[in-house]
């Protein structure tokens, strides 16, 4: 089972830098991000559990570096289908869309 309080975490997060949130282009510029690209939702699970984004959706965190997805499906409990449906899903274009695709997903 998800963890339900990092995946609001995770929505809180994305809510308060909606200008850094995409999940349609990853990689596009996020002025306030040391790396200078937008995230994802695996992107901002990573930050809002502390992870501090390196570029190349690489985040390090006590010497450890991983990868966005490894990070958010470990931080949010997530099975590998439930990942790859909210990582990698198509169309997503709001804030909106987001939380009812995961709401779908995680039911």
């Amino acid at each position: 089972m998800a963890n339900q309080e990092a995946v609001d975490r995770t929505m809180r997060h994305i809510q308060d830098h909606m200008d850094a949130f995409d999940m349609c282009e990853w990689g596009g510029k996020w002025a306030d991000n040391s790396c200078g690209t937008s995230a994802c939702f695996a992107g901002h699970a990573a930050m809002a559990a502390g992870w501090t984004p390196l570029g190349n959706m690489a985040y390090a965190k006590d010497g450890t570096v991983r990868d966005a997805s490894t990070i958010a499906r470990h931080e949010l409990r997530l099975t590998a289908g439930e990942a790859i449906a909210i990582f990698y899903a198509t169309g997503i274009t709001s804030y909106e869309e987001l939380a009812a695709h995961i709401k779908e997903v995680l039911k």
